[in-house]
């Protein structure tokens, strides 16, 4: 070769060296940028600000998707169920002016053998959300299948079941969608209960091991972490008086999060998953907190009837005779129909209480459900319930020892004749406890417990209808139940300032965004007409202005109900709750 042609090809070979560094550095620059863009393009927390994909100030404004996270056990069964949400679905809820949706899952959805389906159709829905302008919060809702659960099949997480776990959970959910703009955030864990064998202190170190394990793994989405679901109801009862509702974790990108539906005895009337609800409750409403003290319990046994209706009355009692001191400032009193130790059957009906004062003057005091004629709710996963076998307004209570009792009502069997039912209980299945074998119906216990006021110079007496059948050692009798009852009126006023004063303030302490990720009601009215009330969007319209003002960012529970019944939650199940519909989408 030439000293020329060296010349050359040396030019050329520097020239070659310089292009490729060049090219090198530039795919580094671009690939770097290209990463920069995709974080740049999620939802993200700046001090107490939630800014969107387009670096806009914004606050989320949400409906609940359930996916038939409660009913749907395989992932492959939401394709063509009437879970599985279309493109109708998401226009209707732009069309109640939201931007985000709360997006339920399933734990065992992500099992190894339905992964698949799940990420497809979770696919379709980032899809189909980012079409209509929707974004995605994506809670982990529910952790075992509810039939299971139900069965005491599964332990559930909270119990310490080691087959739950929920780093893994959403190391699986990072692999994937670190990087999708369509997902706003990762709400950790739905309403974590707290309690002696498993404590805050484990619960936040649950949220820190997740946090951390996202970050490490380049996922930078909005991380939203839950108050345990049990905290505020402990705070109410002290007042909410030097409390914190959350603890503040170290990473900056992370809103936290409450769900808030009191009066839960208002917003839950008629669901039938729970013996606590009943129906009948009225907004604004006065909650009331009790703790039993003692009570009357002297009155005389009733003796063998023979399947004979019988009138009983008790003597005129002094309240102030109770096996506990009276308060009267502070101490009520209700009825306690008592059937301890029963071997046979007994039932009660038309039941009456009086009061007396010092001048003979006699005044009968209202007993709701005295008659029996109201059933506690409509139960069942189907478009047309049927009435529940508890009463309103009473509940069967028996000490812990004591199994096998049949308490209902007896639609067949009433001292009137006309069919209005009567408090049934039937010991022949019982095993009774041996220290203590008491068992009642009684006023206290459910969601709208009876109480009444413990007056001076006054005595009460109680009257009632009773059979008995195999009752030869007279178990049955009636008592007073004394307890201390702390009321509290729950308004829009006073919810607003428990919201302001228990998380608000907290988070602006904190300078943290906070999140109310579920308010809702059922509205029985829907199911039956004679309980159609105006108290459901009353309630709705006043927590909307009180999350607007105190919170910003809430979301609705929920598009669609777990279940067919119109009257559970869901706004658009077989009927439309188009009184709550105008509320929401009212600016």
């Amino acid at each position: 070769m030439g000293k020329r042609s060296f010349v050359f090809a040396f030019i050329f070979y520097l020239l070659f060296l310089s292009l490729l560094g060049f090219l090198v550095s530039n795919h580094k620059f671009n690939k770097g940028k290209e990463v920069f863009q995709q974080e740049a393009t999620l939802w993200k927390v700046i001090g107490d600000q939630l800014i969107n994909t387009n670096n806009m100030t914004v606050v989320f404004h949400s409906i609940a998707l359930p996916n038939g996270v409660y009913n749907i056990v395989y992932p492959y069964q939401i394709f063509g169920s009437e879970y599985e949400l279309k493109d109708e679905d998401y226009l209707k809820i732009v069309g109640l002016g939201m931007n985000s949706v709360r997006f339920y899952v399933q734990y065992s959805w992500l099992r190894d053998d339905d992964m698949f389906d799940f990420f497809q159709y979770l696919d379709k829905q980032i899809a189909l959300a980012k079409k209509h302008g929707v974004s995605i919060i994506l809670n982990l809702h529910y952790f075992g299948e509810a039939g299971q659960v139900q069965r005491g099949e599964e332990d559930g997480f909270y119990k310490g079941n080691k087959k739950y776990n929920l780093t893994e959970f959403w190391k699986k959910i990072s692999d994937k969608y670190k990087h999708e703009e369509g997902i706003a955030a990762y709400d950790l864990i739905n309403e974590p209960s707290t309690s002696a064998k498993f404590t805050e202190k484990m619960l936040y170190a649950k949220y820190q091991e997740i946090v951390e394990m996202l970050r490490a793994n380049g996922d930078r989405h909005i991380l939203i972490i839950s108050d345990p679901v049990n905290k505020f109801g402990n705070a109410l009862k002290n007042e909410i008086k030097n409390v914190n509702p959350f603890i503040k974790l170290s990473d900056n990108n992370i809103m936290y999060q409450f769900h808030w539906y009191e009066p839960i005895e208002f917003t839950h009337q008629g669901f039938f998953d729970s013996e606590y609800f009943e129906l009948g409750a009225d907004y604004p409403m006065e909650k009331r907190l009790d703790a039993y003290k003692g009570g009357y319990y002297r009155n005389p046994y009733i003796s063998e009837t023979k399947g004979q209706w019988v009138e009983y009355k008790t003597s005129w009692v002094d309240l102030d005779l109770s096996n506990c001191e009276i308060n009267r400032e502070e101490d009520k009193f209700n009825l306690s129909l008592s059937f301890s130790g029963l071997k046979g059957e007994v039932w009660f009906d038309d039941i009456s209480l009086y009061k007396k004062d010092v001048s003979e003057n006699i005044v009968r005091l209202p007993v709701p459900n005295y008659d029996v004629s109201n059933s506690r709710s409509f139960i069942g996963w189907t478009k047309n319930p049927a009435a529940s076998k508890m009463p309103a307004r009473w509940n069967a209570m028996n000490d812990p020892k004591t199994s096998g009792i049949e308490c209902r009502i007896d639609w067949e069997s009433d001292h009137s004749g006309n069919g209005s039912g009567s408090l049934y209980a039937n010991g022949a299945k019982a095993k009774w406890g041996k220290d203590n074998p008491w068992a009642t119906w009684g006023q206290s216990g459910g969601a709208l417990s009876t109480y009444y006021n413990i007056e001076k110079d006054v005595k009460y007496q109680v009257r009632f209808w009773v059979k008995t059948v195999n009752n030869p050692a007279y178990n049955v009798s009636v008592g007073f139940g004394i307890y201390n009852v702390k009321e509290i009126l729950l308004n829009k006023f006073i919810m607003q300032n428990l919201i302001h004063e228990y998380y608000a303030k907290w988070a602006k302490k904190h300078k943290v965004p906070l999140f109310c990720g579920e308010f809702g009601t059922t509205n029985p009215g829907l199911l039956n007409s004679s309980y159609m009330s105006q108290q459901q969007a009353d309630w709705v319209r006043d927590m909307k202005e009180i999350l607007e003002k105190e919170v910003g960012s809430w979301s609705y529970h929920s598009y669609k109900s777990y279940s067919p019944r119109s009257d559970l939650f869901g706004l658009y199940n077989t009927k439309e709750d188009r009184q709550i519909i105008r509320v929401l989408r009212n600016k």
